[in-house]
């Protein structure tokens, strides 16, 4: 898996942001959907306080954060949705670490670029 955000051009939804009694909505601009990378369409949702725009990858594309919650979610993390991508990457690394001390606590032998979750799946059943 890619750890890194990419810079290839992917299909972003761009919504604005309006207030609508007292609640934020998210309504499709005209342009609908733009063509930018990730690390743009993070930059621009950051300053959303600003630009009242927000990006979302449309569908059918895979953007980092979701490659890492799925990553996550696979291995029994629980992590909640708004999490940011950074926070995401430091909680996977701190597990795998958890599960490389109990690998070697259990006397585990495998090899060094073995998989989180084969990793874990020898632990347990090693147990």
């Amino acid at each position: 898996m890619n750890q890194t955000t990419d810079n290839q051009p992917k299909k972003y939804l761009e919504f604005e942001l309006i207030k609508i009694r007292g609640k934020e909505e998210k309504h499709l601009t005209e342009r609908g959907s733009v063509s930018i990378d990730d690390r743009t369409a993070m930059i621009m949702n950051k300053q959303s306080n600003k630009t009242k725009l927000i990006y979302e990858l449309e569908s059918g594309e895979d953007s980092e954060k979701d490659l890492l919650l799925s990553e996550a979610k696979n291995l029994g993390i629980k992590t909640n949705t708004t999490i940011g991508v950074d926070k995401l990457k430091a909680k996977l690394s701190e597990f795998r670490d958890s599960l490389l001390l109990e690998a070697i606590d259990l006397e585990i032998a495998h090899e060094d670029d073995i998989s989180t979750i084969d990793l874990q799946n020898k632990i347990n059943e090693a147990k």
